[in-house]
């Protein structure tokens, strides 16, 4: 019940992840490592990745958003452009969503795994985890200040 009072709220959730061969399925001992960024905007219902990885055995050959909890490999949700060999930035978006699309990212099942000749399955992943979830009272605070300014704007030009 409480995942659907998130994503009826409208907004930008944030999500991030830290990538490791320690969380790849089955877990690797590369010392690579990435940092990747996700944006999910509820209001035009976009979802957009960008990050930035080092230290692959050899150069990527892909890169994806997968669904699957912790330790599940799972199906490419979104594909990513890989930039670079075995260093180098990820980007996707923006792209829409399904509703169970939505749903899954919101509960945390959704990973970022970058893939090499060395580890096809995967060198380096990280589960994407919700970092910044839209308050109301944010939106309110917003209104009250421009409601304010304008009232001031008014008195000005009076």
């Amino acid at each position: 019940m409480a995942l659907a009072g998130l994503t009826s709220q409208a907004g930008i959730f944030t999500f991030t992840a830290t990538l490791t061969g320690a969380q790849s399925t089955p877990p690797n001992a590369s010392t690579a490592s990435g940092n990747v960024s996700a944006v999910y905007d509820s209001t035009q219902n976009e979802f957009a990745v960008s990050g930035s990885y080092s230290g692959l055995q050899t150069s990527a050959t892909a890169a994806h958003v997968h669904l699957g909890a912790v330790g599940v490999a799972g199906a490419v949700q979104v594909p990513l452009v890989v930039v670079g060999g075995t260093s180098g930035v990820v980007l996707a978006g923006p792209v829409s969503l399904t509703g169970q699309q939505i749903t899954d990212l919101m509960a945390g099942d959704w990973y970022v795994n970058i893939h090499d000749s060395v580890f096809p399955g995967g060198e380096i992943r990280g589960q994407l985890l919700l970092t910044s979830v839209p308050e109301p009272e944010t939106y309110a605070a917003f209104a009250g200040v421009g409601l304010l300014g304008f009232a001031a704007w008014r008195r000005f030009r009076a």
